[in-house]
């Protein structure tokens, strides 16, 4: 079961541009695209300061919103993830690749809550103790 949700997970993080160049039936503002050329680059610590000042600019914008939620996603950040990604659905931004994100995010969510998470100076590792202990 963890192998799938893992080869889902991967399958998903590489499909991303190409869920958000799709989600779109209008070209997304600016922000959002440069925000979205910025995430390929997976340099997730750099871009997350100017995400939250574009959401301090645009806090209802539900684009924004679910770039945010995917950024966050990518930080580790599950909760904020989720967070995000409801606000956009809530500030009308309805669409079934959201919901299933913010499905997927929940079950992630739900999968990790039993492991232990360990901080290193570089790394931030989380293992399931019973078969990683």
């Amino acid at each position: 079961m963890k192998k799938i949700f893992f080869f889902l997970t991967a399958l998903l993080i590489l499909q991303f541009p190409l869920m958000v160049h799709r989600a779109y039936p209008e070209p997304p503002s600016e922000t959002v695209q440069a925000l979205t050329v910025k995430l390929e680059t997976w340099d997730v610590a750099r871009i997350w300061p100017e995400v939250l000042k574009a959401l301090a600019n645009q806090p209802q914008d539900p684009d924004l919103l679910e770039v945010a939620s995917h950024i966050a996603f990518h930080r580790g950040d599950y909760p904020e993830s989720l967070k995000l990604m409801k606000q956009s659905i809530e500030a009308g931004g309805e669409n079934e690749a959201r919901q299933g994100f913010a499905l997927f995010i929940e079950e992630t969510i739900n999968v990790l809550a039993s492991y232990k998470r360990y901080e290193t100076p570089h790394f931030i590792i989380t293992l399931d103790e019973k078969k990683d202990g």
